[in-house]
């Protein structure tokens, strides 16, 4: 192809324009395309990143004005003060301000938000399989090898308990795995001692094998809770989150 530039004619391209529109095309649809999109992603951006980010590179990265970046922070602050967070605006750019539990909680919403859209479930030699694939803004996020062994980690569960999840059971323990643990343990925050089940310690010995790593005591808690409530068969959105506060 040639960019071709002539006085009194314009400025156009020669050559195999079809397959420029088509890149251009799908490199379009890779990126927000909405106001909603653009505040998931500014959202994702200052909960999952590790510095604090500028209005001009929010712009050059979603391909929009400062001015509409401006716009669409206003609507990110009303959501983030669901969870009591605020945003702090800088010389050095944005960044958050409240408690890691702040930021986990309003993490765990947003994966969510995107999952129901991206999660199959076919049925294979009679065991259910769950295929997920997470939006490419959150994917970068996180490693294919943490997503994959995570989910393996749970189907071998569910191979070997007697456990059955329903996809919301399944999607809130999963997101939970994927997430860094929290620093400073359970927040100071008096756990709620329940009896370990059995499938709990298996899920457990799985992790611990499949990453190499000792799950401390308050996380096997936060575990045993969860697998408790999947075992009693309140499946309730409500009843789940409040077992799991």
């Amino acid at each position: 192809m040639k960019l071709v530039r002539k006085p009194n004619d314009g400025i156009y391209f020669t050559g195999d324009v079809a397959t420029l529109a088509n890149h251009l095309e799908k490199k379009a649809n890779d990126r927000p395309q909405s106001k909603e999109e653009r505040c998931h992603c500014i959202l994702a951006k200052l909960l999952l990143g590790s510095a604090s980010i500028t209005i001009q590179q929010l712009s050059n990265t979603l391909y929009v004005s400062r001015s509409t970046v401006e716009n669409d922070l206003k609507k990110v602050k009303q959501k983030l003060a669901q969870f009591g967070l605020q945003l702090a605006i800088t010389h050095t750019g944005l960044s958050l301000i409240g408690s890691e539990h702040q930021k986990r909680q309003a993490t765990v919403e947003l994966i969510s938000q995107y999952w129901g859209k991206r999660t199959e479930a076919k049925e294979l030699n009679g065991q259910l399989v769950r295929h997920v694939q997470l939006p490419d803004n959150l994917n970068q996020l996180f490693e294919p090898a943490l997503i994959k062994n995570i989910l393996t980690a749970l189907t071998e569960l569910i191979e070997k308990s007697t456990l059955s999840f329903t996809d919301y059971e399944f999607q809130s323990l999963a997101i939970h795995l994927m997430m860094p643990a929290p620093t400073g343990g359970s927040n100071g925050a008096q756990p709620v001692v329940t009896p370990f089940i059995a499938e709990t310690q298996l899920l457990v010995q799985i992790l611990e094998r499949r990453f190499e790593l000792t799950i401390p005591d308050f996380e096997q808690e936060y575990l045993n809770r969860h697998l408790v409530t999947v075992q009693s068969k309140d499946t309730s959105v409500q009843t789940i989150q409040t077992e799991l506060r």
